[in-house]
């Protein structure tokens, strides 16, 4: 039992920290194109359109065009704020695996635990960042073993 506590930590503790991460750069992929589309669309920008060659300024709104349609496309703001959730709900699960990991377990609570640890896995559909993931579970075994002197 003490070794599916363990599992289910480590799984629990990854997966919160690979949403974080998987949060952050949506979200900086996010600021970046909105960056993009206001530098693009501001008065300085036409501006200076009006003073260049005109293949310039066909480039420019071809620019802004297509970094408006990939902002929309990619929700980067949506997939971000899921993340997160997604991260907040793995926290609280690693939390009650602590709190297994300390306090003694009964079967019924690691199975209770288990299903809710499938049941939030169910529902993301994000596509996994293999490298991203691979990271989080080096940092999340070094950071658990360290912390449980297992």
């Amino acid at each position: 039992m003490a070794q599916q506590v363990w599992y289910g930590l480590l799984d629990a503790d990854r997966q919160a920290r690979y949403f974080q991460r998987l949060s952050d750069k949506f979200r900086w992929r996010n600021r970046i194109i909105l960056l993009v589309l206001f530098v693009s669309a501001s008065g300085a920008a036409t501006n200076l359109l009006a003073s260049g060659p005109e293949i310039a300024s066909g480039l420019i709104f071809l620019a802004t065009a297509a970094a408006s349609v990939w902002l929309y496309l990619a929700d980067y703001s949506g997939k971000a704020a899921a993340s997160r959730l997604f991260s907040n709900q793995y926290s609280e699960l690693a939390a009650e695996w602590k709190r297994l990991w300390y306090e003694g377990e009964t079967p019924e609570e690691v199975h209770a635990l288990q299903r809710r640890q499938i049941s939030v896995a169910s529902g993301y559909t994000i596509s996994v960042d293999h490298d991203l993931n691979e990271k989080c579970a080096g940092e999340t075994y070094a950071v658990l073993k360290a912390e449980f002197n297992a």
